[in-house]
């Protein structure tokens, strides 16, 4: 499937990868687990910066 917007196309399969045969429900959560706790690390560092930054002012 290809998008085009204006001159820049964009080519790539959309929608959730397939299922690897050896990818369980346990690899899922594990992987599910480790990227909330990515996700929190990076708000927490931005509420930290933002509060940073109000006290620089």
């Amino acid at each position: 499937m290809a998008i085009e917007i204006g001159s820049l196309v964009v080519k790539g399969h959309f929608g959730p990868s397939p299922r690897h045969p050896q990818e369980t429900r346990a690899e899922t959560a594990r992987q599910l687990a480790e990227m909330r706790r990515d996700i929190l690390e990076d708000v927490r560092e931005m509420i930290a910066d933002a509060t940073q930054r109000s006290q620089d002012r």
